[in-house]
């Protein structure tokens, strides 16, 4: 979609990077080792941190669905929530929501390329290509 992504591997590594880097956005994922992504985010909001924008959206990635969770994230200071899997149409909208300015484009109408289907059918080629963003490279590997 464009962005530049950095990534870390727990919600500590989180916090020491937005004290770092200004940041559009975070993803937070909210099981993580060492700081779950709820205390990284209370850790974000508070005023008592050197994160540099403590009010930088901050959208819960978690496996669980529940309403429960989604109250839960909220509660913690995260602005959204997606659960996993999420179709990359879904990140795109959550993006658009968020970072209205940086004109984030949707994937609707995106054509479908020609190509020719399996005999036999043992994926859904179309969403395939859907979870991968239309790259046909990526697909193919």
């Amino acid at each position: 979609m464009g962005y530049r992504v950095d990534i870390v591997d727990n919600g500590k590594q989180a916090v020491q990077a937005l004290e770092k880097t200004q940041y559009d956005i975070v993803f937070m994922d909210c099981q993580m080792p060492e700081m779950d992504g709820f205390q990284a985010t209370r850790q974000i909001r508070s005023p008592k941190s050197k994160v540099i924008d403590h009010n930088i959206p901050v959208i819960a990635l978690t496996a669980h669905a529940t309403r429960g969770d989604e109250d839960k994230c909220i509660k913690a200071g995260m602005n959204d929530y997606m659960a996993k899997p999420f179709q990359p149409q879904l990140l795109a909208d959550i993006l658009k929501k968020w970072l209205p300015e940086h004109g984030i484009c949707s994937q609707d109408n995106v054509p479908v390329p020609e190509m020719e289907q399996p005999k036999t059918k043992i994926l859904d080629w179309i969403s395939f290509l859907d979870r991968v963003m239309w790259d046909e490279e990526l697909a193919r590997d």
